[in-house]
């Protein structure tokens, strides 16, 4: 199940973390959590003294408590993290919007690419596993390592790779999302091969299951 949570920061998202992973249950009544996508950097990457901003310290350190946090620890062994870093950002779309909006520019390109480095540096630090969606599309967008300027960045010409992926140049579009979930799902089959679909054993008989069938005639009357 994913849960989602419109606007959120990490210091939000580490205030509700109680209301996202249940504590699990000595009679197996509860759920168990067995794997968790942590997903923030966008809103946090505001710039300095806009409403959503959070310092790339605090940023880190919010990351780090909700991976570590005794909640999560309560469904060990079985629960598993991966951490999802912060898409680009286009500013060819957004900064228009944030004028129009909020009269000032919230966002760039270059500092949102500081909360991607720093989420995949702790990654490396808990030795979880990172899907740095930032490069995904970048890569895309034809970005280089020693490049000048980034795309997306004002300083280059419009780049249309990243307005496809960015439909307001901050928000993942359908082919963004396409992007992120074959990371996403490429990630799970290499470091947490159990929890690949393919390798997941249902929870419930399938429709045609002869028992099950004959049980659910039964509990019709047919």
């Amino acid at each position: 199940m994913g849960r989602g949570f419109s606007g959120y920061n990490s210091t939000q998202g580490l205030a509700v973390l109680p209301r996202v992973i249940p504590p699990p249950s000595a009679d197996d009544t509860q759920p168990k959590v067995r794997l968790v996508t942590v997903f923030f950097g966008a809103n946090d990457a505001c710039l300095p003294g806009t409403d959503q901003h959070v310092d790339l310290q605090t940023y880190t350190s919010n990351l780090e408590q909700i991976i570590c946090s005794p909640l999560a620890m309560q469904h060990n062994p079985a629960i598993k993290f991966l951490i999802i870093g912060p898409p680009p950002l286009d500013q060819h779309q957004q900064a228009s919007l944030d004028m129009q909006k909020k009269g000032h520019i919230r966002r760039t390109a270059e500092h949102t690419k500081l909360y991607a480095d720093a989420a995949g540096e702790l990654a490396d630090k808990l030795n979880v596993p990172y899907v740095n969606t930032w490069e995904e599309i970048q890569t895309l967008a034809g970005w280089k390592e020693n490049d000048e300027y980034l795309p997306g960045s004002l300083e280059t010409p419009k780049n249309e790779t990243l307005a496809k992926m960015l439909y307001d140049g901050l928000h993942l579009s359908g082919d963004g999302y396409q992007v992120l979930f074959k990371a996403l799902l490429a990630s799970i089959k290499q470091n947490y091969p159990e929890l690949d679909p393919e390798n997941l054993s249902a929870v419930a008989p399938f429709w045609d299951d002869a028992e099950f069938e004959a049980k659910t005639r039964k509990l019709v009357g047919n």
